[in-house]
């Protein structure tokens, strides 16, 4: 199942965490450029296992 298919938009995420929609894409900016998630494909991304 793709986060698309959930319906789990930066706006919904906010909301679950009691953040902004712009808080939320930045720290996904953010996540993305440091590696802690990974694109893949579609949209969805993934929280990489760590070592």
């Amino acid at each position: 199942m793709s986060l698309n298919e959930l319906n789990l938009t930066h706006r919904a995420l906010a909301e679950l965490c009691g953040l902004t929609r712009v808080t939320v894409t930045k720290l996904l900016s953010r996540f993305r450029l440091d590696g802690q998630l990974v694109a893949v494909g579609g949209g969805d991304l993934l929280i990489p296992k760590l070592p």
